[in-house]
Parts: structure tokens; C-alpha cells; sequence
């Protein structure tokens, strides 16, 4: 893997020049492709620039999969640091912005003081000094402190636009982070911290807060039976059915493979169940046709457990509640909802 040890100057460089190549590409600004076309713009590897110059000539746009393969062709396994360096790289240019502006005021504090020593020596003229040397020295001094702030401020322009894009990229990675590719669900990162903050507010406003566990009925089968692209359909359906149910502070999220949740901050036991119930009805009720022959593909079912945070337990045990009722659905015949004690 390419080694780095540009200056923030440089990598912020590198990313202004990135981006519009990503955005060409149709890429998203994450960590994981930020590798890529930083070290395409930095001419770090010439099997990838070969590559990615190539997508360019052709004008073709890149799939999710392409560039994830791209990333695991050159590059190490991503992991979390990758944020953590995209945040120093942004400290590093807001210090730099915060020393420009520090020698703008003292560049000022300068100036003022020559101001205070020409007055003293036009009090003290002799005679072999002439107020026009004494007018020269201003007026020299003068135009250098314009050119200087001309210069200044240039540099905090390009430093303030250098912030807004990695600020940008940077927040465009964290929440692409959280979303579940396949169904535009909250993932199961993002339902941890949704599940925090619910739990925080929950602990300081004395509020309802109940967990909805979803599982597919039989989801191998289906994979078995119509292949796993089929199977897909359905993981996007069902999300499609949850989003639509979810409204305000409630999260949806695709918990794991075919396994899903909601979770209901400010939400009754009741409101919760009678919501449960919608989406079981409507996900049962679906039509679910075939590409490849239109044929519609019924018995699509969930099985559902339902919780209510109780006082004084942790995210684990309220989770696992909500998982044991919804074990409960299945061992009692599926396609039904069942409440945790």
C-alpha cells in the first residue's frame, strides 16, 4: 500500500482535485474511495492510474461493487481510521486558517506601531529631516501591508474552501457509513447510535421507548427456491415497507442478513403493536413478481417481537427481549407478533 507524508497543504490539494474526478465517476465521497482517487491524483501507483484513467477516456461510471473492488485490489482492508485521518487532516487546515489570521493581526499591530513612530518624528522634525521622506516611509509601508493582506486574504479563502470540502467529504463518509446499501436502511452501526441517543433521551424524559424485532419467515427457502437476486427483491421490499412506517425520532434499520428493527422513542406499548401489525399485514398482503416470468410470489411473511424499555436495563438485554418474543412468533406457527414480559 502507498505510503503518505504530504503536508495537509498538499492532501487538501489532493482532495479538491479528487473529488470532481469521484463526482465524474459517480462514486460516493467515503473513506474507502477517497483512498482510491487520493492516490490517483498523488500518481502513487501506476496500475491505478492506468485503470482509472481508462474509466475516464471511456466516460463510463462506476458501480458500488466496481469500486469496492478497486479498494480491495490495491489497497489494504479499510477500517475506522481512515475517519480518524480525515479528521486530522481537517484540524490540521483549521490551525493553519487560525495562523493566518494570527499573522493578519499581528501584520495590523505592526503597522500600527510604525504609524505612532512616523508621528513622533514628524513632531520631532530637525532640520535635516523633510516631511516628505517621512510621507515616503508611510506610503511605502502602506502598500506593502495592502499587499500583504491581498495576499492573506487569498490564503484564508483558499483554506476556508479547503474546510467546507473535506467537512463535506468527511460528513458524506460518516452517514454513508450508517446506511444499509441494499435497502437505504439504517445499518446495524447506525441503530446502535440511534439506540444510545433513545436510551439517553429515555433516561431524561421518563418517555415510552419500544423495540420491534422483524425476521423474514423461511428466507433460506426463498433463496433456494428463486435464487438469491429474488432474494434481494424481497430484502429491499420489506425496507421499502418499513420506511414507510417509520415517521419523526423512529428509526428503521436492517439489523442483520434478513432480520430487522425498528425502534419507537415516545412510542406506547400499544401504538407500537398496532404499528407491528400494519407492517405485517402489508408485507403478507404484497405482491412480489418474478422479472423473469412476472409471476407473483406469495407466503412473503415476518414473524415480530415487540418490547418496552424497562428501567434500569441496558441495550443488550433490551434487545434481547424484543429478540425472544420474536422467537416466540416463530415457534408458535410465524407470520404473527408476540410481546416480551
Amino acid at each position: 500500500m502507498a505510503k503518505y507524508s504530504e503536508s495537509p497543504r498538499l492532501s487538501a490539494d489532493y482532495l479538491r482535485k479528487a473529488v470532481p474526478v469521484m463526482n465524474k465517476l459517480g462514486v460516493a465521497v467515503n473513506p474507502t474511495n477517497y483512498s482510491v482517487f487520493y492516490t490517483y491524483i498523488a500518481g502513487k501507483n501506476s496500475a491505478l492510474t492506468k485503470e482509472i484513467d481508462k474509466l475516464l477516456e471511456d466516460n463510463e461510471r462506476l458501480t458500488r461493487s466496481q469500486s469496492e473492488t478497486l479498494f480491495n485490489k490495491y489497497f489494504e482492508e479499510f477500517d475506522d481510521s481512515k475517519i480518524e485521518q480525515f479528521q486530522k487532516k481537517t484540524q490540521k487546515i483549521i490551525s493553519e486558517l487560525f495562523g493566518n489570521l494570527s499573522r493578519v493581526d499581528s501584520d495590523a499591530s505592526q503597522y500600527s506601531g510604525e504609524l505612532e513612530s512616523f508621528s513622533s518624528k514628524i513632531e520631532d522634525l530637525d532640520v535635516g529631516k523633510t516631511l516628505q521622506d517621512i510621507i515616503d516611509q508611510i506610503l511605502t509601508s502602506t502598500k506593502n501591508m495592502r499587499r500583504s493582506n491581498s495576499t492573506l486574504r487569498q490564503q484564508l479563502k483558499e483554506t476556508t474552501g479547503q474546510v467546507d470540502n473535506l467537512k463535506r467529504a468527511l460528513e458524506s463518509a460518516k452517514q454513508e457509513a450508517l446506511i444499509d446499501p441494499l435497502t437505504g436502511l439504517t445499518n446495524r452501526a447506525g441503530f446502535n447510535l440511534a439506540m444510545d441517543h433513545a436510551l439517553t433521551q429515555r433516561l431524561a424524559e421518563n418517555k415510552s421507548l419500544c423495540l420491534l424485532m422483524f425476521d423474514i419467515d423461511h428466507f433460506k427457502k426463498v433463496n433456494d427456491t428463486y435464487g438469491h437476486i429474488f432474494g434481494d427483491t424481497v430484502l429491499k421490499i420489506v425496507g421499502s415497507i418499513l420506511q414507510k412506517g417509520v415517521k419523526g425520532k423512529d428509526t428503521a434499520c436492517r439489523y442483520g442478513g434478513e432480520e430487522f428493527a425498528i425502534l419507537l422513542p415516545d412510542t406506547p406499548i400499544e401504538g407500537a403493536h398496532q404499528l407491528g401489525e400494519t407492517i405485517r399485514k402489508a408485507i403478507q398482503n404484497g405482491k412480489i413478481k418474478r422479472n423473469n416470468s412476472k409471476e407473483d410470489v406469495g407466503n412473503i411473511t415476518v414473524s415480530l417481537g415487540l418490547a418496552r424499555y424497562n428501567d434500569g436495563e441496558n441495550m443488550s438485554k433490551f434487545i434481547e427481549r424484543a429478540d425472544a418474543a420474536l422467537y416466540i412468533s416463530k415457534e408458535n406457527g410465524r407470520n404473527q407478533l408476540s410481546v416480551a414480559g
